[in-house]
């Protein structure tokens, strides 16, 4: 049996191939119609929720009275009909004014369903109004985000509104519909994989809201069959690696949250119309908030690359819905999400309170923790080699013949190592007529590459 090892200053991602095809069917809503409020809470969630605060159980009643607080009745929406977002927030026009009005619209719809006081309806009804005839379109480098970012809140709001007896016109909730099919959804149809994989993750979480609202089948499915197979950075198994990392931990913290918050909330929906996205990939998503809690609560994890210190200790208030599921549905422990939740439910209000589902009886008690994808080990350069070669390895330098060195060693079993610098291959390379990991033609920039071949009986 032959073992090639390799120790590279080049880093080799390995996407292990999870078949989704089987659960495809079962995750599209097909013959079944949706189910109404049907985003983030059902009408037993909400009724649960109502429970607790009157009956004064913590900690629900204290995000209650905190949101209470925040739901500010003289909140002024400021519409504006063409919304500009450059990167990072650079020349905003309306950007911000257009997710100030996303959140307060569901803060005061959610006010409405916990209290009965239609004085919180009205507000989040004016709010919705206020947008929907001025809104035009949206341009920058941000556009199609930005509308990720707010329109699940939207819709949200809507959804608790539409389906209750707050006094929503019924010309009123066409017109809001009209808008999120003409204006919001076209400028995120196509989403976009090649950014960070949180823009994919905003935008799916936002068009599966749309699909639910509009009653639009085709585009919850769009936006599911995205999460399931999205390329670049926009499908789930790609932006979340076997080992739970996140294809932005290497960025910063703030953004991997973003990206762990939007994918769950996508679930969460999911969840709500009676499919589990959270299971997919052997619970890999519970794995992608166990790996960032850790290294946030001062851990070492292995990873891919160097994992980023950038908002290390800056917690985002997105843990509690995962956690709930995981732990209290699967029965899964996730002892790190576990410090996270902790460190943001003091200020807790609309997470905490649309996290929370009606209880239902867990499927398994908690026994285990995540566990990563079975794998060797990690393969892949390191910033400082783990290891030395020989003095008598076959040493190749830039513009040499790659294979005659594999050649030989596979006849001595001697260490292949590349010199310094640019190394082009013009082909596979082959060993003992085998593929050398099917490596293709291209290039290597080297500052030292070892092959080791050895045979053992």
């Amino acid at each position: 049996m032959s073992k090639l090892h390799l120790h590279a200053l080049m880093v080799l991602i390995l996407f292990m191939g999870v078949d989704l095809s089987a659960q495809k069917e079962l995750l599209m809503v097909e013959d079944r119609s949706f189910r109404h409020p049907g985003l983030y809470q059902n009408q037993e969630d909400l009724a649960h929720m109502r429970k607790m605060i009157k009956d004064q159980i913590e900690p629900f009643f204290s995000a209650f009275k905190r949101l209470s607080e925040q739901a500010d009745l003289d909140f002024d929406p400021q519409p504006v009909s063409h919304v500009v977002r450059g990167s990072y927030g650079r020349g905003s026009i309306g950007g911000d004014e257009f997710r100030a009005s996303a959140r307060a619209s569901y803060q005061h719809a959610l006010m409405w369903e916990l209290t009965g006081d239609k004085t919180y309806a009205n507000k989040a009804i004016e709010i919705i109004n206020a947008w929907t005839p001025v809104i035009w379109d949206f341009d920058g480098n941000d556009a199609k985000v930005i509308i990720g970012w707010a329109i699940h809140e939207f819709c949200n709001a809507a959804e608790l509104l539409r389906y209750s007896d707050s006094g929503w016109e019924a010309d009123d909730i066409a017109s809001f519909e009209k808008t999120l099919l003409t204006i919001y959804y076209p400028v995120i149809e196509h989403f976009f994989p090649e950014a960070n994989g949180n823009w994919d993750g905003a935008i799916i979480n936002s068009m599966m809201s749309i699909g639910v609202f509009c009653d639009r089948k085709d585009i919850y499915n769009r936006a599911v069959s995205h999460y399931l197979r999205g390329p670049v950075n926009g499908g789930f198994t790609r932006y979340f690696y076997p080992n739970g990392q996140c294809q932005e931990n290497t960025r910063d913290q703030i953004h991997t949250q973003m990206g762990l918050d939007y994918f769950a909330k996508a679930c969460q929906i999911a969840w709500t119309q009676g499919s589990d996205l959270y299971e997919l990939a052997n619970n890999r998503l519970a794995l992608a908030f166990e790996f960032t809690s850790k290294y946030m609560a001062g851990h070492e994890v292995n990873a891919y690359g160097t994992i980023s210190e950038k908002a290390r200790d800056r917690y985002r208030d997105n843990f509690h819905a995962p956690f709930y599921h995981y732990t209290r549905v699967k029965g899964l422990s996730m002892p790190y999400t576990s410090i996270s939740v902790d460190s943001t439910l003091a200020k807790s209000t609309v997470e905490f309170l649309s996290a929370i589902r009606a209880p239902i009886e867990t499927v398994n008690p908690v026994s285990e923790e995540p566990q990563p994808y079975p794998m060797v080990g990690f393969r892949g350069a390191k910033f400082e080699s783990t290891t030395n070669p020989p003095s008598d390895a076959i040493r190749v330098r830039p513009g040499d013949s790659i294979q005659a060195a594999i050649d030989l060693a596979s006849i001595n079993g001697k260490w292949v190592v590349l010199e310094e610098g640019v190394h082009h291959i013009s082909s596979s390379r082959h060993l003992e007529n085998k593929p050398l990991r099917n490596y293709p033609a291209g290039s290597i920039r080297a500052i030292q590459t070892s092959l080791h071949h050895q045979t053992s009986r």
